[in-house]
């Protein structure tokens, strides 16, 4: 019988994600469907827990508790012994973190194949990257990066970033989604919304867009949903909305639950100045959910007809109010998003594009 292949999923948080608590962000919910998507294929799959060690849905995780005090160096030791231990065939991280610099040094050790996946476009513009501020941190990362062979992106934008400031080549793979391993009864009596924004608070989400939104149309319903990243910027919020009628302020919503909201939204509003390739438009698109963004990653929304691009809160509004009220451009879009999600997140065709890539980029 031949011996199962084994893959280290290096992130923490799959296993409050699978308990359905704490807030769960885009990478830890990729990370699940890539975890899920190995398993069903035969593979050994590893993660980590802040708690304890234990298997749920087949995945077993590692105690890796948290570190601090004398962080890197625990953390580098650490690192060798779980390596050690499991003996990985491939080890996958993704987003800008100092661990793959250590991840990058024990590869030649352990010989296991590390790929780092893209979370966001910065993560390979130097100078921009969602880390640390820790001058150590940083640097960690981006000698990682230099260490690092294999690379998945998300978009276009993301590869000509990581090849002009890295010299790296890498893997398109949007996202991936197991839409069999979550929640999507929709209530029919929960609430209807015209419009939703999702994304956890931090100001680069430019969430004040959408209070503006829900201001210039109080005729119109609106909800909010999302974790506290930024603890000033979301209480903010949080008060702004408690002045207004047309607005629910949600906060975190569970990952099994939310679905809920995007099918009984007509709209999902993204206010973003910068992306990977959110997690919430592959929700809106498998619930044929039209979306009107300031950011089009690959520009797959206007290249394919999936909503509206707006570089302003004026355009925004008037998209809005466009697509609303027009009813044959509504559904011809909305027909558009279940067409797009049918053809281009279907995880099994994602991970043989991608031990396909492992195997050509040695």
């Amino acid at each position: 019988m031949e011996k199962k292949k084994k893959i280290i999923v290096w992130t923490k948080g799959i296993d409050d994600l699978i308990h359905d608590k704490g807030m769960v962000g885009g990478l830890t919910i990729q990370m699940y469907f890539w975890s899920l998507t190995f398993i069903e294929n035969g593979w050994n799959v590893y993660s980590f827990s802040d708690v304890k060690k234990d298997t749920l849905q087949d995945i077993r995780f590692l105690k890796f508790p948290r570190i601090r005090t004398i962080g890197i160096v625990l953390e580098w030791f650490m690192s060798f012994y779980y390596l050690a231990i499991t003996r990985p065939d491939i080890v996958i991280i993704r987003g800008a973190r100092r661990e793959l610099f250590f991840l990058g040094f024990y590869q030649k050790i352990f010989r296991y194949k590390l790929s780092f996946f893209g979370a966001s476009d910065s993560d390979f513009e130097i100078g921009k990257e969602l880390i640390s501020v820790s001058k150590i941190n940083v640097s960690l990362y981006r000698k990682g990066v230099r260490k690092c062979k294999h690379f998945v992106v998300q978009n276009e934008e993301q590869q000509k970033l990581l090849s002009d400031h890295y010299n790296k080549n890498s893997l398109v793979i949007k996202n991936i989604w197991c839409k069999n391993k979550i929640n999507s009864n929709t209530n029919d009596h929960a609430e209807k919304y015209d419009a939703i924004w999702v994304g956890n608070f931090r100001k680069l989400k430019r969430p004040e867009y959408f209070i503006n939104l829900a201001k210039k149309n109080p005729e119109k319903k609106f909800a909010m949903i999302g974790g506290c990243i930024d603890v000033n910027l979301y209480d903010s919020i949080n008060i702004e909305c408690q002045k207004m009628d047309n607005i629910n302020f949600l906060g975190t919503v569970s990952f099994n639950e939310i679905m809920n909201y995007f099918s009984n939204a007509k709209l999902l509003i993204c206010s973003s100045e910068i992306e990977g390739f959110p997690n919430t438009f592959i929700q809106a698109f498998s619930a044929g959910v039209p979306i009107i963004s300031t950011f089009d990653p690959s520009k797959i929304i206007q290249e394919n007809n999936l909503g509206y691009i707006v570089e302003n809160e004026d355009e925004l509004n008037h998209k809005f109010n466009q697509l609303l009220s027009d009813k044959d451009e509504y559904f011809s879009i909305q027909e558009n998003c279940l067409n797009f999600f049918q053809s281009n997140f279907d995880a099994k065709h994602s991970l043989n594009k991608f031990l396909d890539f492992l195997e050509r980029e040695k």
